[in-house]
């Protein structure tokens, strides 16, 4: 029989390698992305900047980088704070701004954490 620690050990590495397509689809990762990207560019025109590369510039982004989180490339968080930051904006307030796709039912944590372990994962008692 498995111990306790096991057992979470194992129902935690089930949790995190199951499809990302359970937390999030790949078109509706694309789609947010888009949004977050498209929420920059409309805050970088209101405080006045038409042109992405004088704004990059202006706050000592990587150009071409910037360009491509306008148009929905990954963004780390950190680079997120940073350009919230020139935008003149926090990062809560930036996501209150960012428009989120539909989402599709979704499983929780809860209910990884609840389902019992199948056979192929337990170990056998010896």
């Amino acid at each position: 029989m498995l111990s306790c620690y096991h057992q979470i050990k194992q129902t935690m590495k089930e949790m995190f390698y199951k499809n990302l397509d359970d937390v999030m689809s790949s078109s509706e990762l694309r789609s947010l992305m888009l949004s977050i990207g498209t929420t920059i560019r409309k805050l970088r025109i209101q405080k006045g900047y038409r042109c992405a590369e004088y704004f990059a510039f202006e706050y000592q982004l990587n150009r071409s980088a910037y360009y491509g989180w306008e148009n929905g490339k990954n963004i780390s968080i950190k680079k997120l704070i940073i350009v919230c930051e020139a935008l003149g904006i926090t990062l809560p307030e930036f996501f209150q701004l960012v428009k989120l796709p539909p989402q599709k039912k979704r499983r929780t944590i809860a209910s990884f954490v609840n389902e019992p372990l199948t056979p192929r994962n337990q170990k056998r008692e010896e």
